[in-house]
């Protein structure tokens, strides 16, 4: 079972090497790691280049959704795992994730995102350890773009996810793309999904004040209730609310 590990890196010439060094010490290593350097003006790519990993320089439409495009695109394992370039994985990360993907008629596998910065972030962080563990549609809250696995046969179901979010993000006048939340919403109907708190990642808060995480969290779940009213009304086919 060959593993690829997709890296989505904008501007993180501060963190990519402590992620690539993560993902070099795992109990079960990958047999690839692909960076996607998306429209990165810093020394992203440059560091990256030091490591033994095949470093990919997108510099196609602005957005975190066409780098997992391209990521998805150039994989080449049975398996595709996904973390972002400012996350450090857990030596067991790969190893827990693979075991989910295994149990029969799992789709997508998650973990907890455990977060450095802010003492809201911190906070909020360990609360997220107490809730994230779930499977099925309650899991799509808690599948965090930072931290997701999927099989390789399902790429084109993600990708098509990624495609129509972009849409769906227009259309509902979202402030942000919930690129990783579409994956999600979309690959629910196929199968299983399930989060564990048995492995994680550490990523870095974007937010320098606390009072700037709230506000964003606040966007967050604003953003997720005008997604849930669209699903309630049938927005989207073949996905439903449980």
């Amino acid at each position: 079972m060959k593993i690829s590990v997709v890296v989505i890196a904008h501007n993180e010439e501060r963190h990519i090497a402590s992620c690539l060094e993560s993902l070099q010490t795992q109990t079960l290593p990958a047999d690839e790691i692909i960076v996607v350097a998306h429209n990165s003006t810093d020394r992203t790519q440059e560091i990256a280049e030091r490591y033994p990993v095949r470093v990919i320089h997108y510099s196609g439409p602005i957005g975190s959704a066409y780098a997992r495009i391209k990521g998805f695109e150039e994989a080449q394992g049975d398996l595709v795992l996904c973390v972002d370039g400012d996350a450090c994985a857990a030596k067991n990360w790969t190893e827990v994730l693979l075991g989910l993907l295994a149990k029969p008629g799992m789709v997508m596998a998650g973990s907890w995102i455990q977060m450095s910065g802010t003492l809201y972030a911190r906070l909020a962080s360990w609360r997220w350890y107490f809730f994230c563990s779930s499977q099925g549609f309650r899991a799509t809250d808690w599948m965090w773009g930072a931290s997701f696995g999927i099989h390789a046969k399902d790429t084109q179901k993600a990708i098509h996810a990624l495609k129509k979010g972009l849409v769906l993000t227009e259309k509902l006048e979202l402030t942000t793309n919930p690129d990783d939340y579409w994956i999600a919403l979309f690959m629910n109907p196929h199968g299983t999904l399930e989060v564990t708190n048995k492995t994680s990642v550490t990523a870095h808060a974007k937010e320098k004040t606390s009072l700037q995480g709230l506000t964003r969290a606040w966007d967050s779940w604003i953003i997720r209730k005008k997604i849930h009213s669209f699903l309630r009304e049938g927005g989207i086919e073949g996905t439903t609310l449980r």
